[in-house]
């Protein structure tokens, strides 16, 4: 038997994944447009931490269909 969260809960949770979502956004444009301000290649550190942002964005993007697809079944 499986247990649900109550909706205020889910609601909350899918809230606090867009949130993060946001911030993992913000931050690759955050460094994009330093690129475009001073257009030299972007040190490998920053190639790597945009990288692993649009990593977890995917991840996030994934648990929150993963969400989604749960609600509307049930």
């Amino acid at each position: 038997m499986t247990e649900t969260l109550p909706t205020s809960n889910i609601k909350f949770l899918i809230e606090g994944l867009e949130i993060r979502k946001q911030i993992y956004t913000d931050s690759i444009n955050f460094w994009l447009k330093q690129q475009q301000k001073n257009p030299i290649n972007l040190t490998q550190p920053v190639q790597q931490l945009i990288k692993e942002d649009k990593r977890k964005i995917d991840l996030i993007n994934s648990i929150l269909d993963d969400i989604r697809n749960e609600l509307y079944q049930s």
